[in-house]
């Protein structure tokens, strides 16, 4: 299990499960070597911008500002599983895959 996908590898497919709540990707570096993969635990943390320190004209609160997101330590927010990485999958680039098929069998 990695937090991230190898450097210089491209997404060229994916396929989200709910019922899993998973993301499939398919991913390739252009030079013969691809990978499966899927995403999940995806905890996102919305840390938009709150207004300056001004007072609530009806609650009399001061809202402070966070500091700018380009100053705060960023932090993946999913964890990226390799399930296959082989030269044989042939996954190229210039073909993306389009309509990925989930299919469950009677094992689950």
């Amino acid at each position: 299990m990695q937090e991230k996908f190898d450097v210089g590898y491209k997404l060229i497919g994916s396929l989200f499960v709910p019922e899993n709540d998973v993301t499939y990707v398919f991913l390739t570096d252009g030079s013969g070597n691809s990978e499966i993969g899927f995403v999940s635990e995806c905890n996102f943390i919305d840390r938009t911008d709150i207004p300056t320190q001004d007072p609530c004209d009806q609650c009399e609160t001061i809202n402070v500002e966070l500091p700018p997101l380009e100053t705060q330590t960023q932090e993946p927010c999913c964890t990226y599983t390799c399930i296959s990485k082989a030269t044989c999958l042939n996954f190229n680039i210039d073909f993306p895959i389009r309509k990925p098929v989930y299919k469950k069998d009677n094992c689950g």
